[in-house]
């Protein structure tokens, strides 16, 4: 992953919050988080103490705000992957995105093979 990624670039709105830029950030360096990790990180992030040290419900309020806010306005621009089954968020292409596509894959070779039983 280069340190030019910039999916936001043509919508500046998608960068004016910092939790949303953040999120990315922390994407361009994991590419695949679970959203409690990405809250996690901005706790730190915006409090600047050790995740020990921050009350849980802090955390939970990120969570949310991540979650009811930020997520979808990323997800609807197609800058994110959000599987909320297993409360993943990825860039488009990896992680939760190509987990579904290989299980596209590997629903079609099961349909495939039982044709010939």
């Amino acid at each position: 992953m280069s340190t030019d990624f910039e999916p936001t670039a043509d919508c500046p709105e998608l960068r004016a919050h910092p939790y949303r830029r953040r999120l990315l950030s922390c994407l361009e360096r994991h590419i695949t988080l679970s959203l409690a990790d990405v809250a996690d990180e901005l706790a730190v992030w915006e409090v600047t103490d050790p995740l020990t040290e921050i009350r849980a419900e802090d955390v939970k309020d990120i969570y949310l705000e991540l979650y009811h806010t930020h997520l979808p306005r990323l997800e609807h621009a197609d800058i994110v992957v959000y599987d909320q089954e297993r409360d993943f968020v990825s860039l488009p292409g990896y992680g939760a995105d190509a987990v579904v596509d290989i299980q596209r894959v590997d629903e079609r070779e099961t349909d495939s093979s039982d044709e010939g039983v």
